[in-house]
């Protein structure tokens, strides 16, 4: 019963996602969290035997549902966020969410404060590290690019002092 409870909160939040979608006031972070935070809440009501939930999903003959459900929640999210890539990214956000996802359910489990602040805290934490840490990979390809240009314009610069740059002449 539990678990045909939750397909119904899956299917109304699809349903929402898919009226709302993002609003340009919005960025997709704030899209994503709030849409994750509106997902989790809809878990409150079963939080008392969430537990026994989480773990009929465990077994293995209901973990391909169990992560199917979970794919198309993520991808859902991000697809109406905004997000159209077709790359590797594809894979890494939808996994990432998924992640931060699981963790927060697993933190609401034994969250004790008012109306679960603690839980979205967490939650916009962890959303936070994975932007710290696109961010800081950005940055560093950015800084091999630019040492790659560096590097080249002093090896360009050495060979056309010494007369072997091809290119200048």
């Amino acid at each position: 019963m539990l678990l045909i409870e939750k397909f119904g909160d899956s299917m109304r939040m699809f349903e929402r996602l898919q009226g709302q979608g993002r609003t340009g006031k919005k960025g997709p972070q704030r899209f994503i969290a709030e849409s994750a935070e509106e997902r989790l809440r809809m878990n409150i009501e079963y939080l008392d035997t969430w537990h026994q939930a989480l773990a009929l999903h465990a077994s293995p003959t209901n973990m391909p549902e169990a992560l199917d459900n979970l794919g198309k929640l993520v991808d859902h999210i991000w697809y109406y966020a905004g997000d159209r890539s077709h790359d590797f990214n594809w894979y890494t956000k939808r996994g990432i969410l998924a992640a931060v996802y699981k963790s927060t359910e697993l933190y609401m489990l034994q969250d004790k404060s008012e109306d679960f602040e603690d839980t979205w805290a967490f939650m916009n934490r962890r959303l936070s590290d994975v932007h710290s840490v696109a961010k800081c990979a950005r940055n560093a390809d950015n800084v091999t690019k630019d040492i790659r240009n560096v590097v080249k314009a002093g090896l360009l610069t050495a060979l056309n002092i010494v007369g072997m740059n091809d290119r200048s002449r």
